[in-house]
């Protein structure tokens, strides 16, 4: 086939298919036109929404540091923000962060702030900061570090009131954790545990009473050194009457 030949078959192909463009864009051209506006609103809207949640998750982790590291005169400001923060976002890292904090923030304000001068009330903070912890446990079991600092904490709340054979089990969880054998979580769990035994294993006296010990002198007592003197001894006649 000569090169001219070719030449025109090719300019005929490319004019059907342009013909063909044209007629379909003729049918559809409206329906393609609104796919094309819907796949760049749907973009535009995901590039926006990713943006704007990175912006709040931001802001959340912002609010988190501000109210755990908070000098306000109300305690209870950085709580309720806290509590705010581990209810209405829903980004795992920041709501376990939150929880933490939390957590941390009321042992603390209970052992050494105001609280500690009312027993209710230290009560009520460590019964909140067992609620927090629990609640990483059970929605964020896949977070294995917060999870552990989780146990470690409801251990030592278990400590403070004396429940030890509780606390032993929340420290073995982190000790037998294969997942955290090369972690200092599991280190720590031991160092609790031994503790735990050395206190079982110690036995407490009752201190002993004072012994009696018998005077090195009479005591003195009002009677005098001298019988005293009469004027003159009882007759009998005057006993017997």
């Amino acid at each position: 086939m000569k090169p001219k030949r070719r030449k025109e078959l090719r300019t005929n192909e490319l004019a059907r298919m342009l013909e063909d463009a044209r007629e379909f864009l003729r049918k559809y051209g409206n329906y393609v036109f609104g796919a094309v506006v819907v796949v760049v609103l749907v973009g535009g809207l995901g590039v926006y929404w990713r943006h704007a949640r990175g912006a709040a998750v931001r802001e959340g982790w912002r609010q988190c540091q501000a109210a755990f590291g908070s000098q306000q005169p109300s305690p209870d400001a950085p709580l309720a923000q806290l509590r705010s923060i581990s209810q209405e976002y829903k980004d795992p890292a920041l709501v376990t962060q939150a929880l933490l904090s939390l957590g941390q923030l009321c042992w603390r304000m209970a052992m050494a702030g105001p609280a500690r001068r009312s027993p209710a009330k230290a009560h009520e903070l460590l019964r909140e900061a067992e609620g927090a912890y629990r609640r990483i446990i059970d929605e964020f079991a896949d977070r294995e570090y917060a999870v552990a600092t989780a146990y470690l904490s409801l251990g030592a709340i278990a400590e403070t009131h004396r429940r030890f054979n509780e606390a032993r089990a929340y420290y073995q969880a982190v000790r037998d954790s294969a997942s955290l054998g090369a972690t200092p979580f599991k280190h720590r769990a031991e160092q609790k545990l031994a503790r735990l035994d050395e206190q079982a294993d110690t036995v407490i006296f009752a201190p002993a009473r004072p012994r009696a010990t018998r005077p090195t002198t009479l005591p003195v007592t009002s009677q005098p050194s001298t019988l005293p003197t009469t004027t003159s001894a009882p007759s009998m006649h005057a006993v017997g009457g």
